[in-house]
């Protein structure tokens, strides 16, 4: 059930004033209280008009990192404190945006609604199409389509939440695929519409150039691009991410575009090597410089780096830059963070500070 009320004068959630309203919704059964809800909600709008990303009918660029609920000593059992620590995080960041892999915890959410921090809001489905092909299966077709539509009704009431993203990386030409890949990507598409039409609908892709146009992705308003352009070995030549770029405009000339995942692993061992050399912290900066600057130059609505603090991982995760020496094998952190897992700046923290406080949120 759907229901209109008008709001004389309404104030505009907005990041730099995101105004909250008190509701309280009662539900009664003839006469009979049997449920009272309150909520704090914010009114504002979210649109893609000729490929750029709205906010209150005003183009917007988006810079943040993305986060996992993941501190020391706690994992994802997070406390308040550390929720708060995570929003302070963001904030002196510069940063306007978060991303997870997941749907973020109800209370952090709230946080970020009361700070003004965008939320790239996405359902775990993470590369389920990709060696076992478990969506091949159509249980478990059936349980990401579960998944998507209880990822949407958690997280639809937070006026932080920006669009709701339905897939994380998965085959890259979902065409190829149409009974597996397409399938599960356009009736996700289509449930979380009508379970949120009030929000431009996504899915992260992975940044991979000369792929012809996909028209699985025409079933979308905003496509996120997950780019490791001189990173990773398959997309080693960094000098080719500008050209991808614009590549992805011309074929999606109606989609907004993000870059939804850059970044580079910054390890302890080679904190203090050479710029050349991949793991250092030296390494990470020039990365990161670069990438923002080709995301400056490109027709796209910003970049969200990947990740704002390390966080733990399964044992022996390589991260890009070769296997570690002893003792630091078998690795079981993620070292591309900002922040050391025990919230210490890198060198990258400061780069990233002063580039994401020198991007206006309104081009």
């Amino acid at each position: 059930m759907r229901l209109a009320l008008k709001v004389p004068a309404p104030q505009l959630w907005r990041p730099e004033d995101p105004k909250l309203y008190s509701a309280e919704l009662v539900l009664r059964d003839r006469g009979t209280l049997q449920q009272v809800e309150r909520r704090r909600v914010g009114l504002r709008s979210v649109e893609v008009k000729r490929g750029r990303l709205l906010l209150n009918n005003r183009e917007i660029r988006l810079a943040g990192a993305s986060i996992h609920e993941d501190m020391p000593g706690r994992g994802a059992a997070l406390t308040a404190p550390d929720m708060d620590r995570i929003v302070a995080d963001l904030k002196e960041l510069g940063a306007n945006v978060t991303r997870a892999h997941y749907l973020l915890n109800d209370r952090l959410l709230a946080r970020l609604d009361r700070a003004g921090i965008m939320v790239w809001n996405q359902a775990p489905i993470w590369q389920r199409d990709r060696r076992n092909n478990i969506l091949r299966e159509g249980l478990q077709r059936r349980r990401a389509w579960e998944t998507v539509r209880r990822t949407v009704i958690a997280a639809r009431s937070h006026p932080s939440v920006i669009t709701h993203s339905v897939a994380n990386e998965l085959w890259s030409r979902p065409d190829d695929r149409p009974g597996v890949t397409r399938r599960y990507l356009e009736t996700a598409a289509r449930d979380a519409r009508d379970l949120d039409p009030t929000l431009p609908i996504s899915v992260d892709i992975n940044g991979r150039p000369y792929h012809p146009e996909q028209f699985t992705y025409h079933a979308f308003d905003m496509l996120g691009i997950n780019q490791y352009f001189g990173w990773y070995s398959w997309v080693s030549d960094f000098s080719l991410l500008p050209l991808f770029l614009q590549e992805m405009r011309d074929l999606y000339p109606r989609h907004a575009l993000v870059m939804t995942e850059f970044g580079a692993e910054a390890r302890p061992e080679l904190a203090n090597a050479p710029v050349g050399v991949k793991g250092s912290y030296a390494f990470q900066s020039f990365h990161l410089d670069r990438t923002l600057d080709a995301a400056d130059a490109a027709p796209i609505s910003g970049a969200i780096y990947w990740t704002l603090r390390e966080f733990e991982i399964f044992p022996g995760w390589a991260g890009g830059a070769g296997r570690r020496p002893p003792p630091y094998q078998p690795n079981t952190r993620h070292q591309k963070g900002l922040l050391t897992y025990e919230g210490e700046k890198k060198p990258a923290w400061f780069r990233a500070r002063d580039r994401f406080m020198a991007t206006p949120l309104y081009p």
